[in-house]
């Protein structure tokens, strides 16, 4: 058993990121007394930030679409405890034939994330100091 696949992918793009940072920004924050917290805080950080707002852009955009983690696990037993949008979705379309109805709701899921990732990519613009489409 081992990190689920998005978990591994995440980290290699970080790492990949790591590695573009210049050493000698490392070696001026050490020489001007900074500890491992400054030079997280004062030369990583700013040094990775654009790779961590893409990151979140990519992350973010699934974040209403969980639904194979809860559907391995899912009965009539734990629906009021259990029930995520996607899962509802399927319930109503598939299992009780409301096509029309699990369709608007999927319809609803999906302009949510639509909004949830134009505004973090509006924000992201702010923080990089970059224009936006």
């Amino acid at each position: 058993m081992g990190l689920p696949v998005g978990v591994r992918q995440g980290a290699v793009i970080y790492i990949a990121a790591l590695t573009t940072v210049d050493p000698q920004l490392y070696e001026a924050a050490t020489i001007d007394g900074a500890g491992h917290w400054g030079r997280l805080i004062h030369v990583t950080l700013p040094s990775i930030r654009s790779t961590i707002v893409t990151m979140l852009l990519l992350n973010l955009s699934h974040v209403l679409m969980i639904f194979e983690q809860i559907l391995v696990m899912y009965n009539a037993a734990v629906y009021d405890v259990a029930d995520v949008l996607q899962t509802y979705v399927y319930r109503e379309g598939v299992l009780n034939g409301d096509v029309g109805y699990s369709i608007a709701v999927g319809m609803f899921t999906s302009i949510i994330s639509l909004i949830l990732v134009l505004s973090t990519n509006k924000l992201s613009a702010v923080v990089l100091d970059e224009t936006v489409l």
